[in-house]
């Protein structure tokens, strides 16, 4: 498979999303308020719910007062989760027999209406092939991918102006997870597809072994004969150029590993609360009512920028599937009208 420009990418993903609009709005809409749904509760939680009850404590408000705002904190975010799983164990179910039957129907019809010789091309056909590959399940997962990262940033903006109206310094930790999953990540990930790439053609070899001995018929035959032996001699072989690709490249992975898990978790974690601690308990710029927020909102911030990386490589990986099925339905229709064949 050809690389794809990022441009393609994009446009494949707002493709996706366009194209489950016109089979189901609703469904859309859905997505989108759960999405942002579940991140802005985290969002309220991390930023302002810790933070009103210590400063409640502190300030010595009425026992009754604070129990009050736990009371409408619960019963709203209570509501929102049963519209949450309302949508998910009974809207979304309903609506994927609908979004399956339009969208198949949809290439289905493109192939009735092509030419028997368009098929002994065997390039369009591992083209059309591709369209079908799971093409559903990919186009609503990048339009999931699509409002993930929508909603994260959202709900990140939260995390990070109430880190920097605490210190602005403490912005500067944030680029520590963006260094470990977009530099790091992605020179370990390259360095994976590598070892993918090398191994593709050993994988191969112990696949075909496996089938051949996994066979229900002949199966004693070729176990009591030397075909066996040649057969567990390319085994062996091909497992052992495995252990040699793998074993040429662990140091790059185990290198860019450490750093990215370095950078994503152990600065940004451990960093922050060195820093807050020095700021609460030497210089006194910072409150115990701040320093019980910082901890839940560097883990907020951490873990968003995580989800926008990991939706941006589903997206990625997605949307290549979701290119071919664009490139698939743009073929011309040389019987145009035709009832099927």
């Amino acid at each position: 498979m050809k690389n794809i420009r990022f441009t393609e990418m994009f446009k494949s993903s707002f493709y996706a999303l366009k194209l489950l609009w016109g089979v189901s709005p609703k469904r859309v809409v859905h997505m989108a308020l759960v999405n942002l749904i579940g991140y802005f509760t985290w969002a309220f939680y991390s930023a302002f719910f810790v933070r009103y009850l210590v400063t409640a404590i502190q300030s010595g408000a009425p026992f009754g007062r604070i129990i009050l705002y736990i009371a409408v904190v619960v019963a709203v975010t209570a509501l929102l989760q049963l519209y949450v799983a309302y949508v998910n164990n009974v809207v979304i179910p309903i609506d994927d027999v609908k979004v399956y039957k339009d969208i198949y129907g949809k290439l289905y019809k493109k192939a009735e209406n092509l030419e028997l010789s368009r098929f002994e091309d065997s390039a369009f056909y591992n083209q059309y092939t591709m369209a079908l590959d799971d093409t559903c399940t990919r186009v609503t997962s990048v339009a999931g991918n699509i409002f993930n990262i929508v909603a994260a940033a959202l709900a990140g903006i939260v995390g990070y102006v109430t880190m920097y109206n605490i210190d602005k310094m403490l912005l500067l930790f944030v680029l520590a997870p963006l260094l470990g999953n977009f530099l790091f990540g992605t020179l370990a990930s390259k360095v994976g597809f590598k070892i993918y790439r090398e191994s593709t053609p050993y994988n191969r070899r112990t696949d075909y072994v496996n089938r051949v001995m996994y066979l229900a018929d002949y199966a004693k035959e070729i176990r009591l004969s030397n075909i066996f032996r040649v057969l567990r001699r390319m085994y062996d072989d091909a497992t052992e150029q495995k252990i040699k690709v793998v074993t040429k490249h662990k140091l790059g992975v185990m290198i860019f590993e450490f750093f990215r898990f370095y950078f994503t978790y152990i600065i940004i974690f451990e960093g922050l609360l060195l820093y807050g601690g020095y700021c609460a308990l030497v210089t006194k710029t910072i409150s115990l009512a701040d320093i019980t927020v910082l901890t839940s909102v560097m883990s907020f911030a951490a873990f968003v920028l995580i989800g926008i990386a990991d939706n941006l490589k589903q997206a990625s990986s997605n949307g290549t599937y979701i290119y071919r099925r664009r490139s698939c339905c743009i073929h011309r229709e040389s019987l145009p009208g035709s009832a099927g064949i």
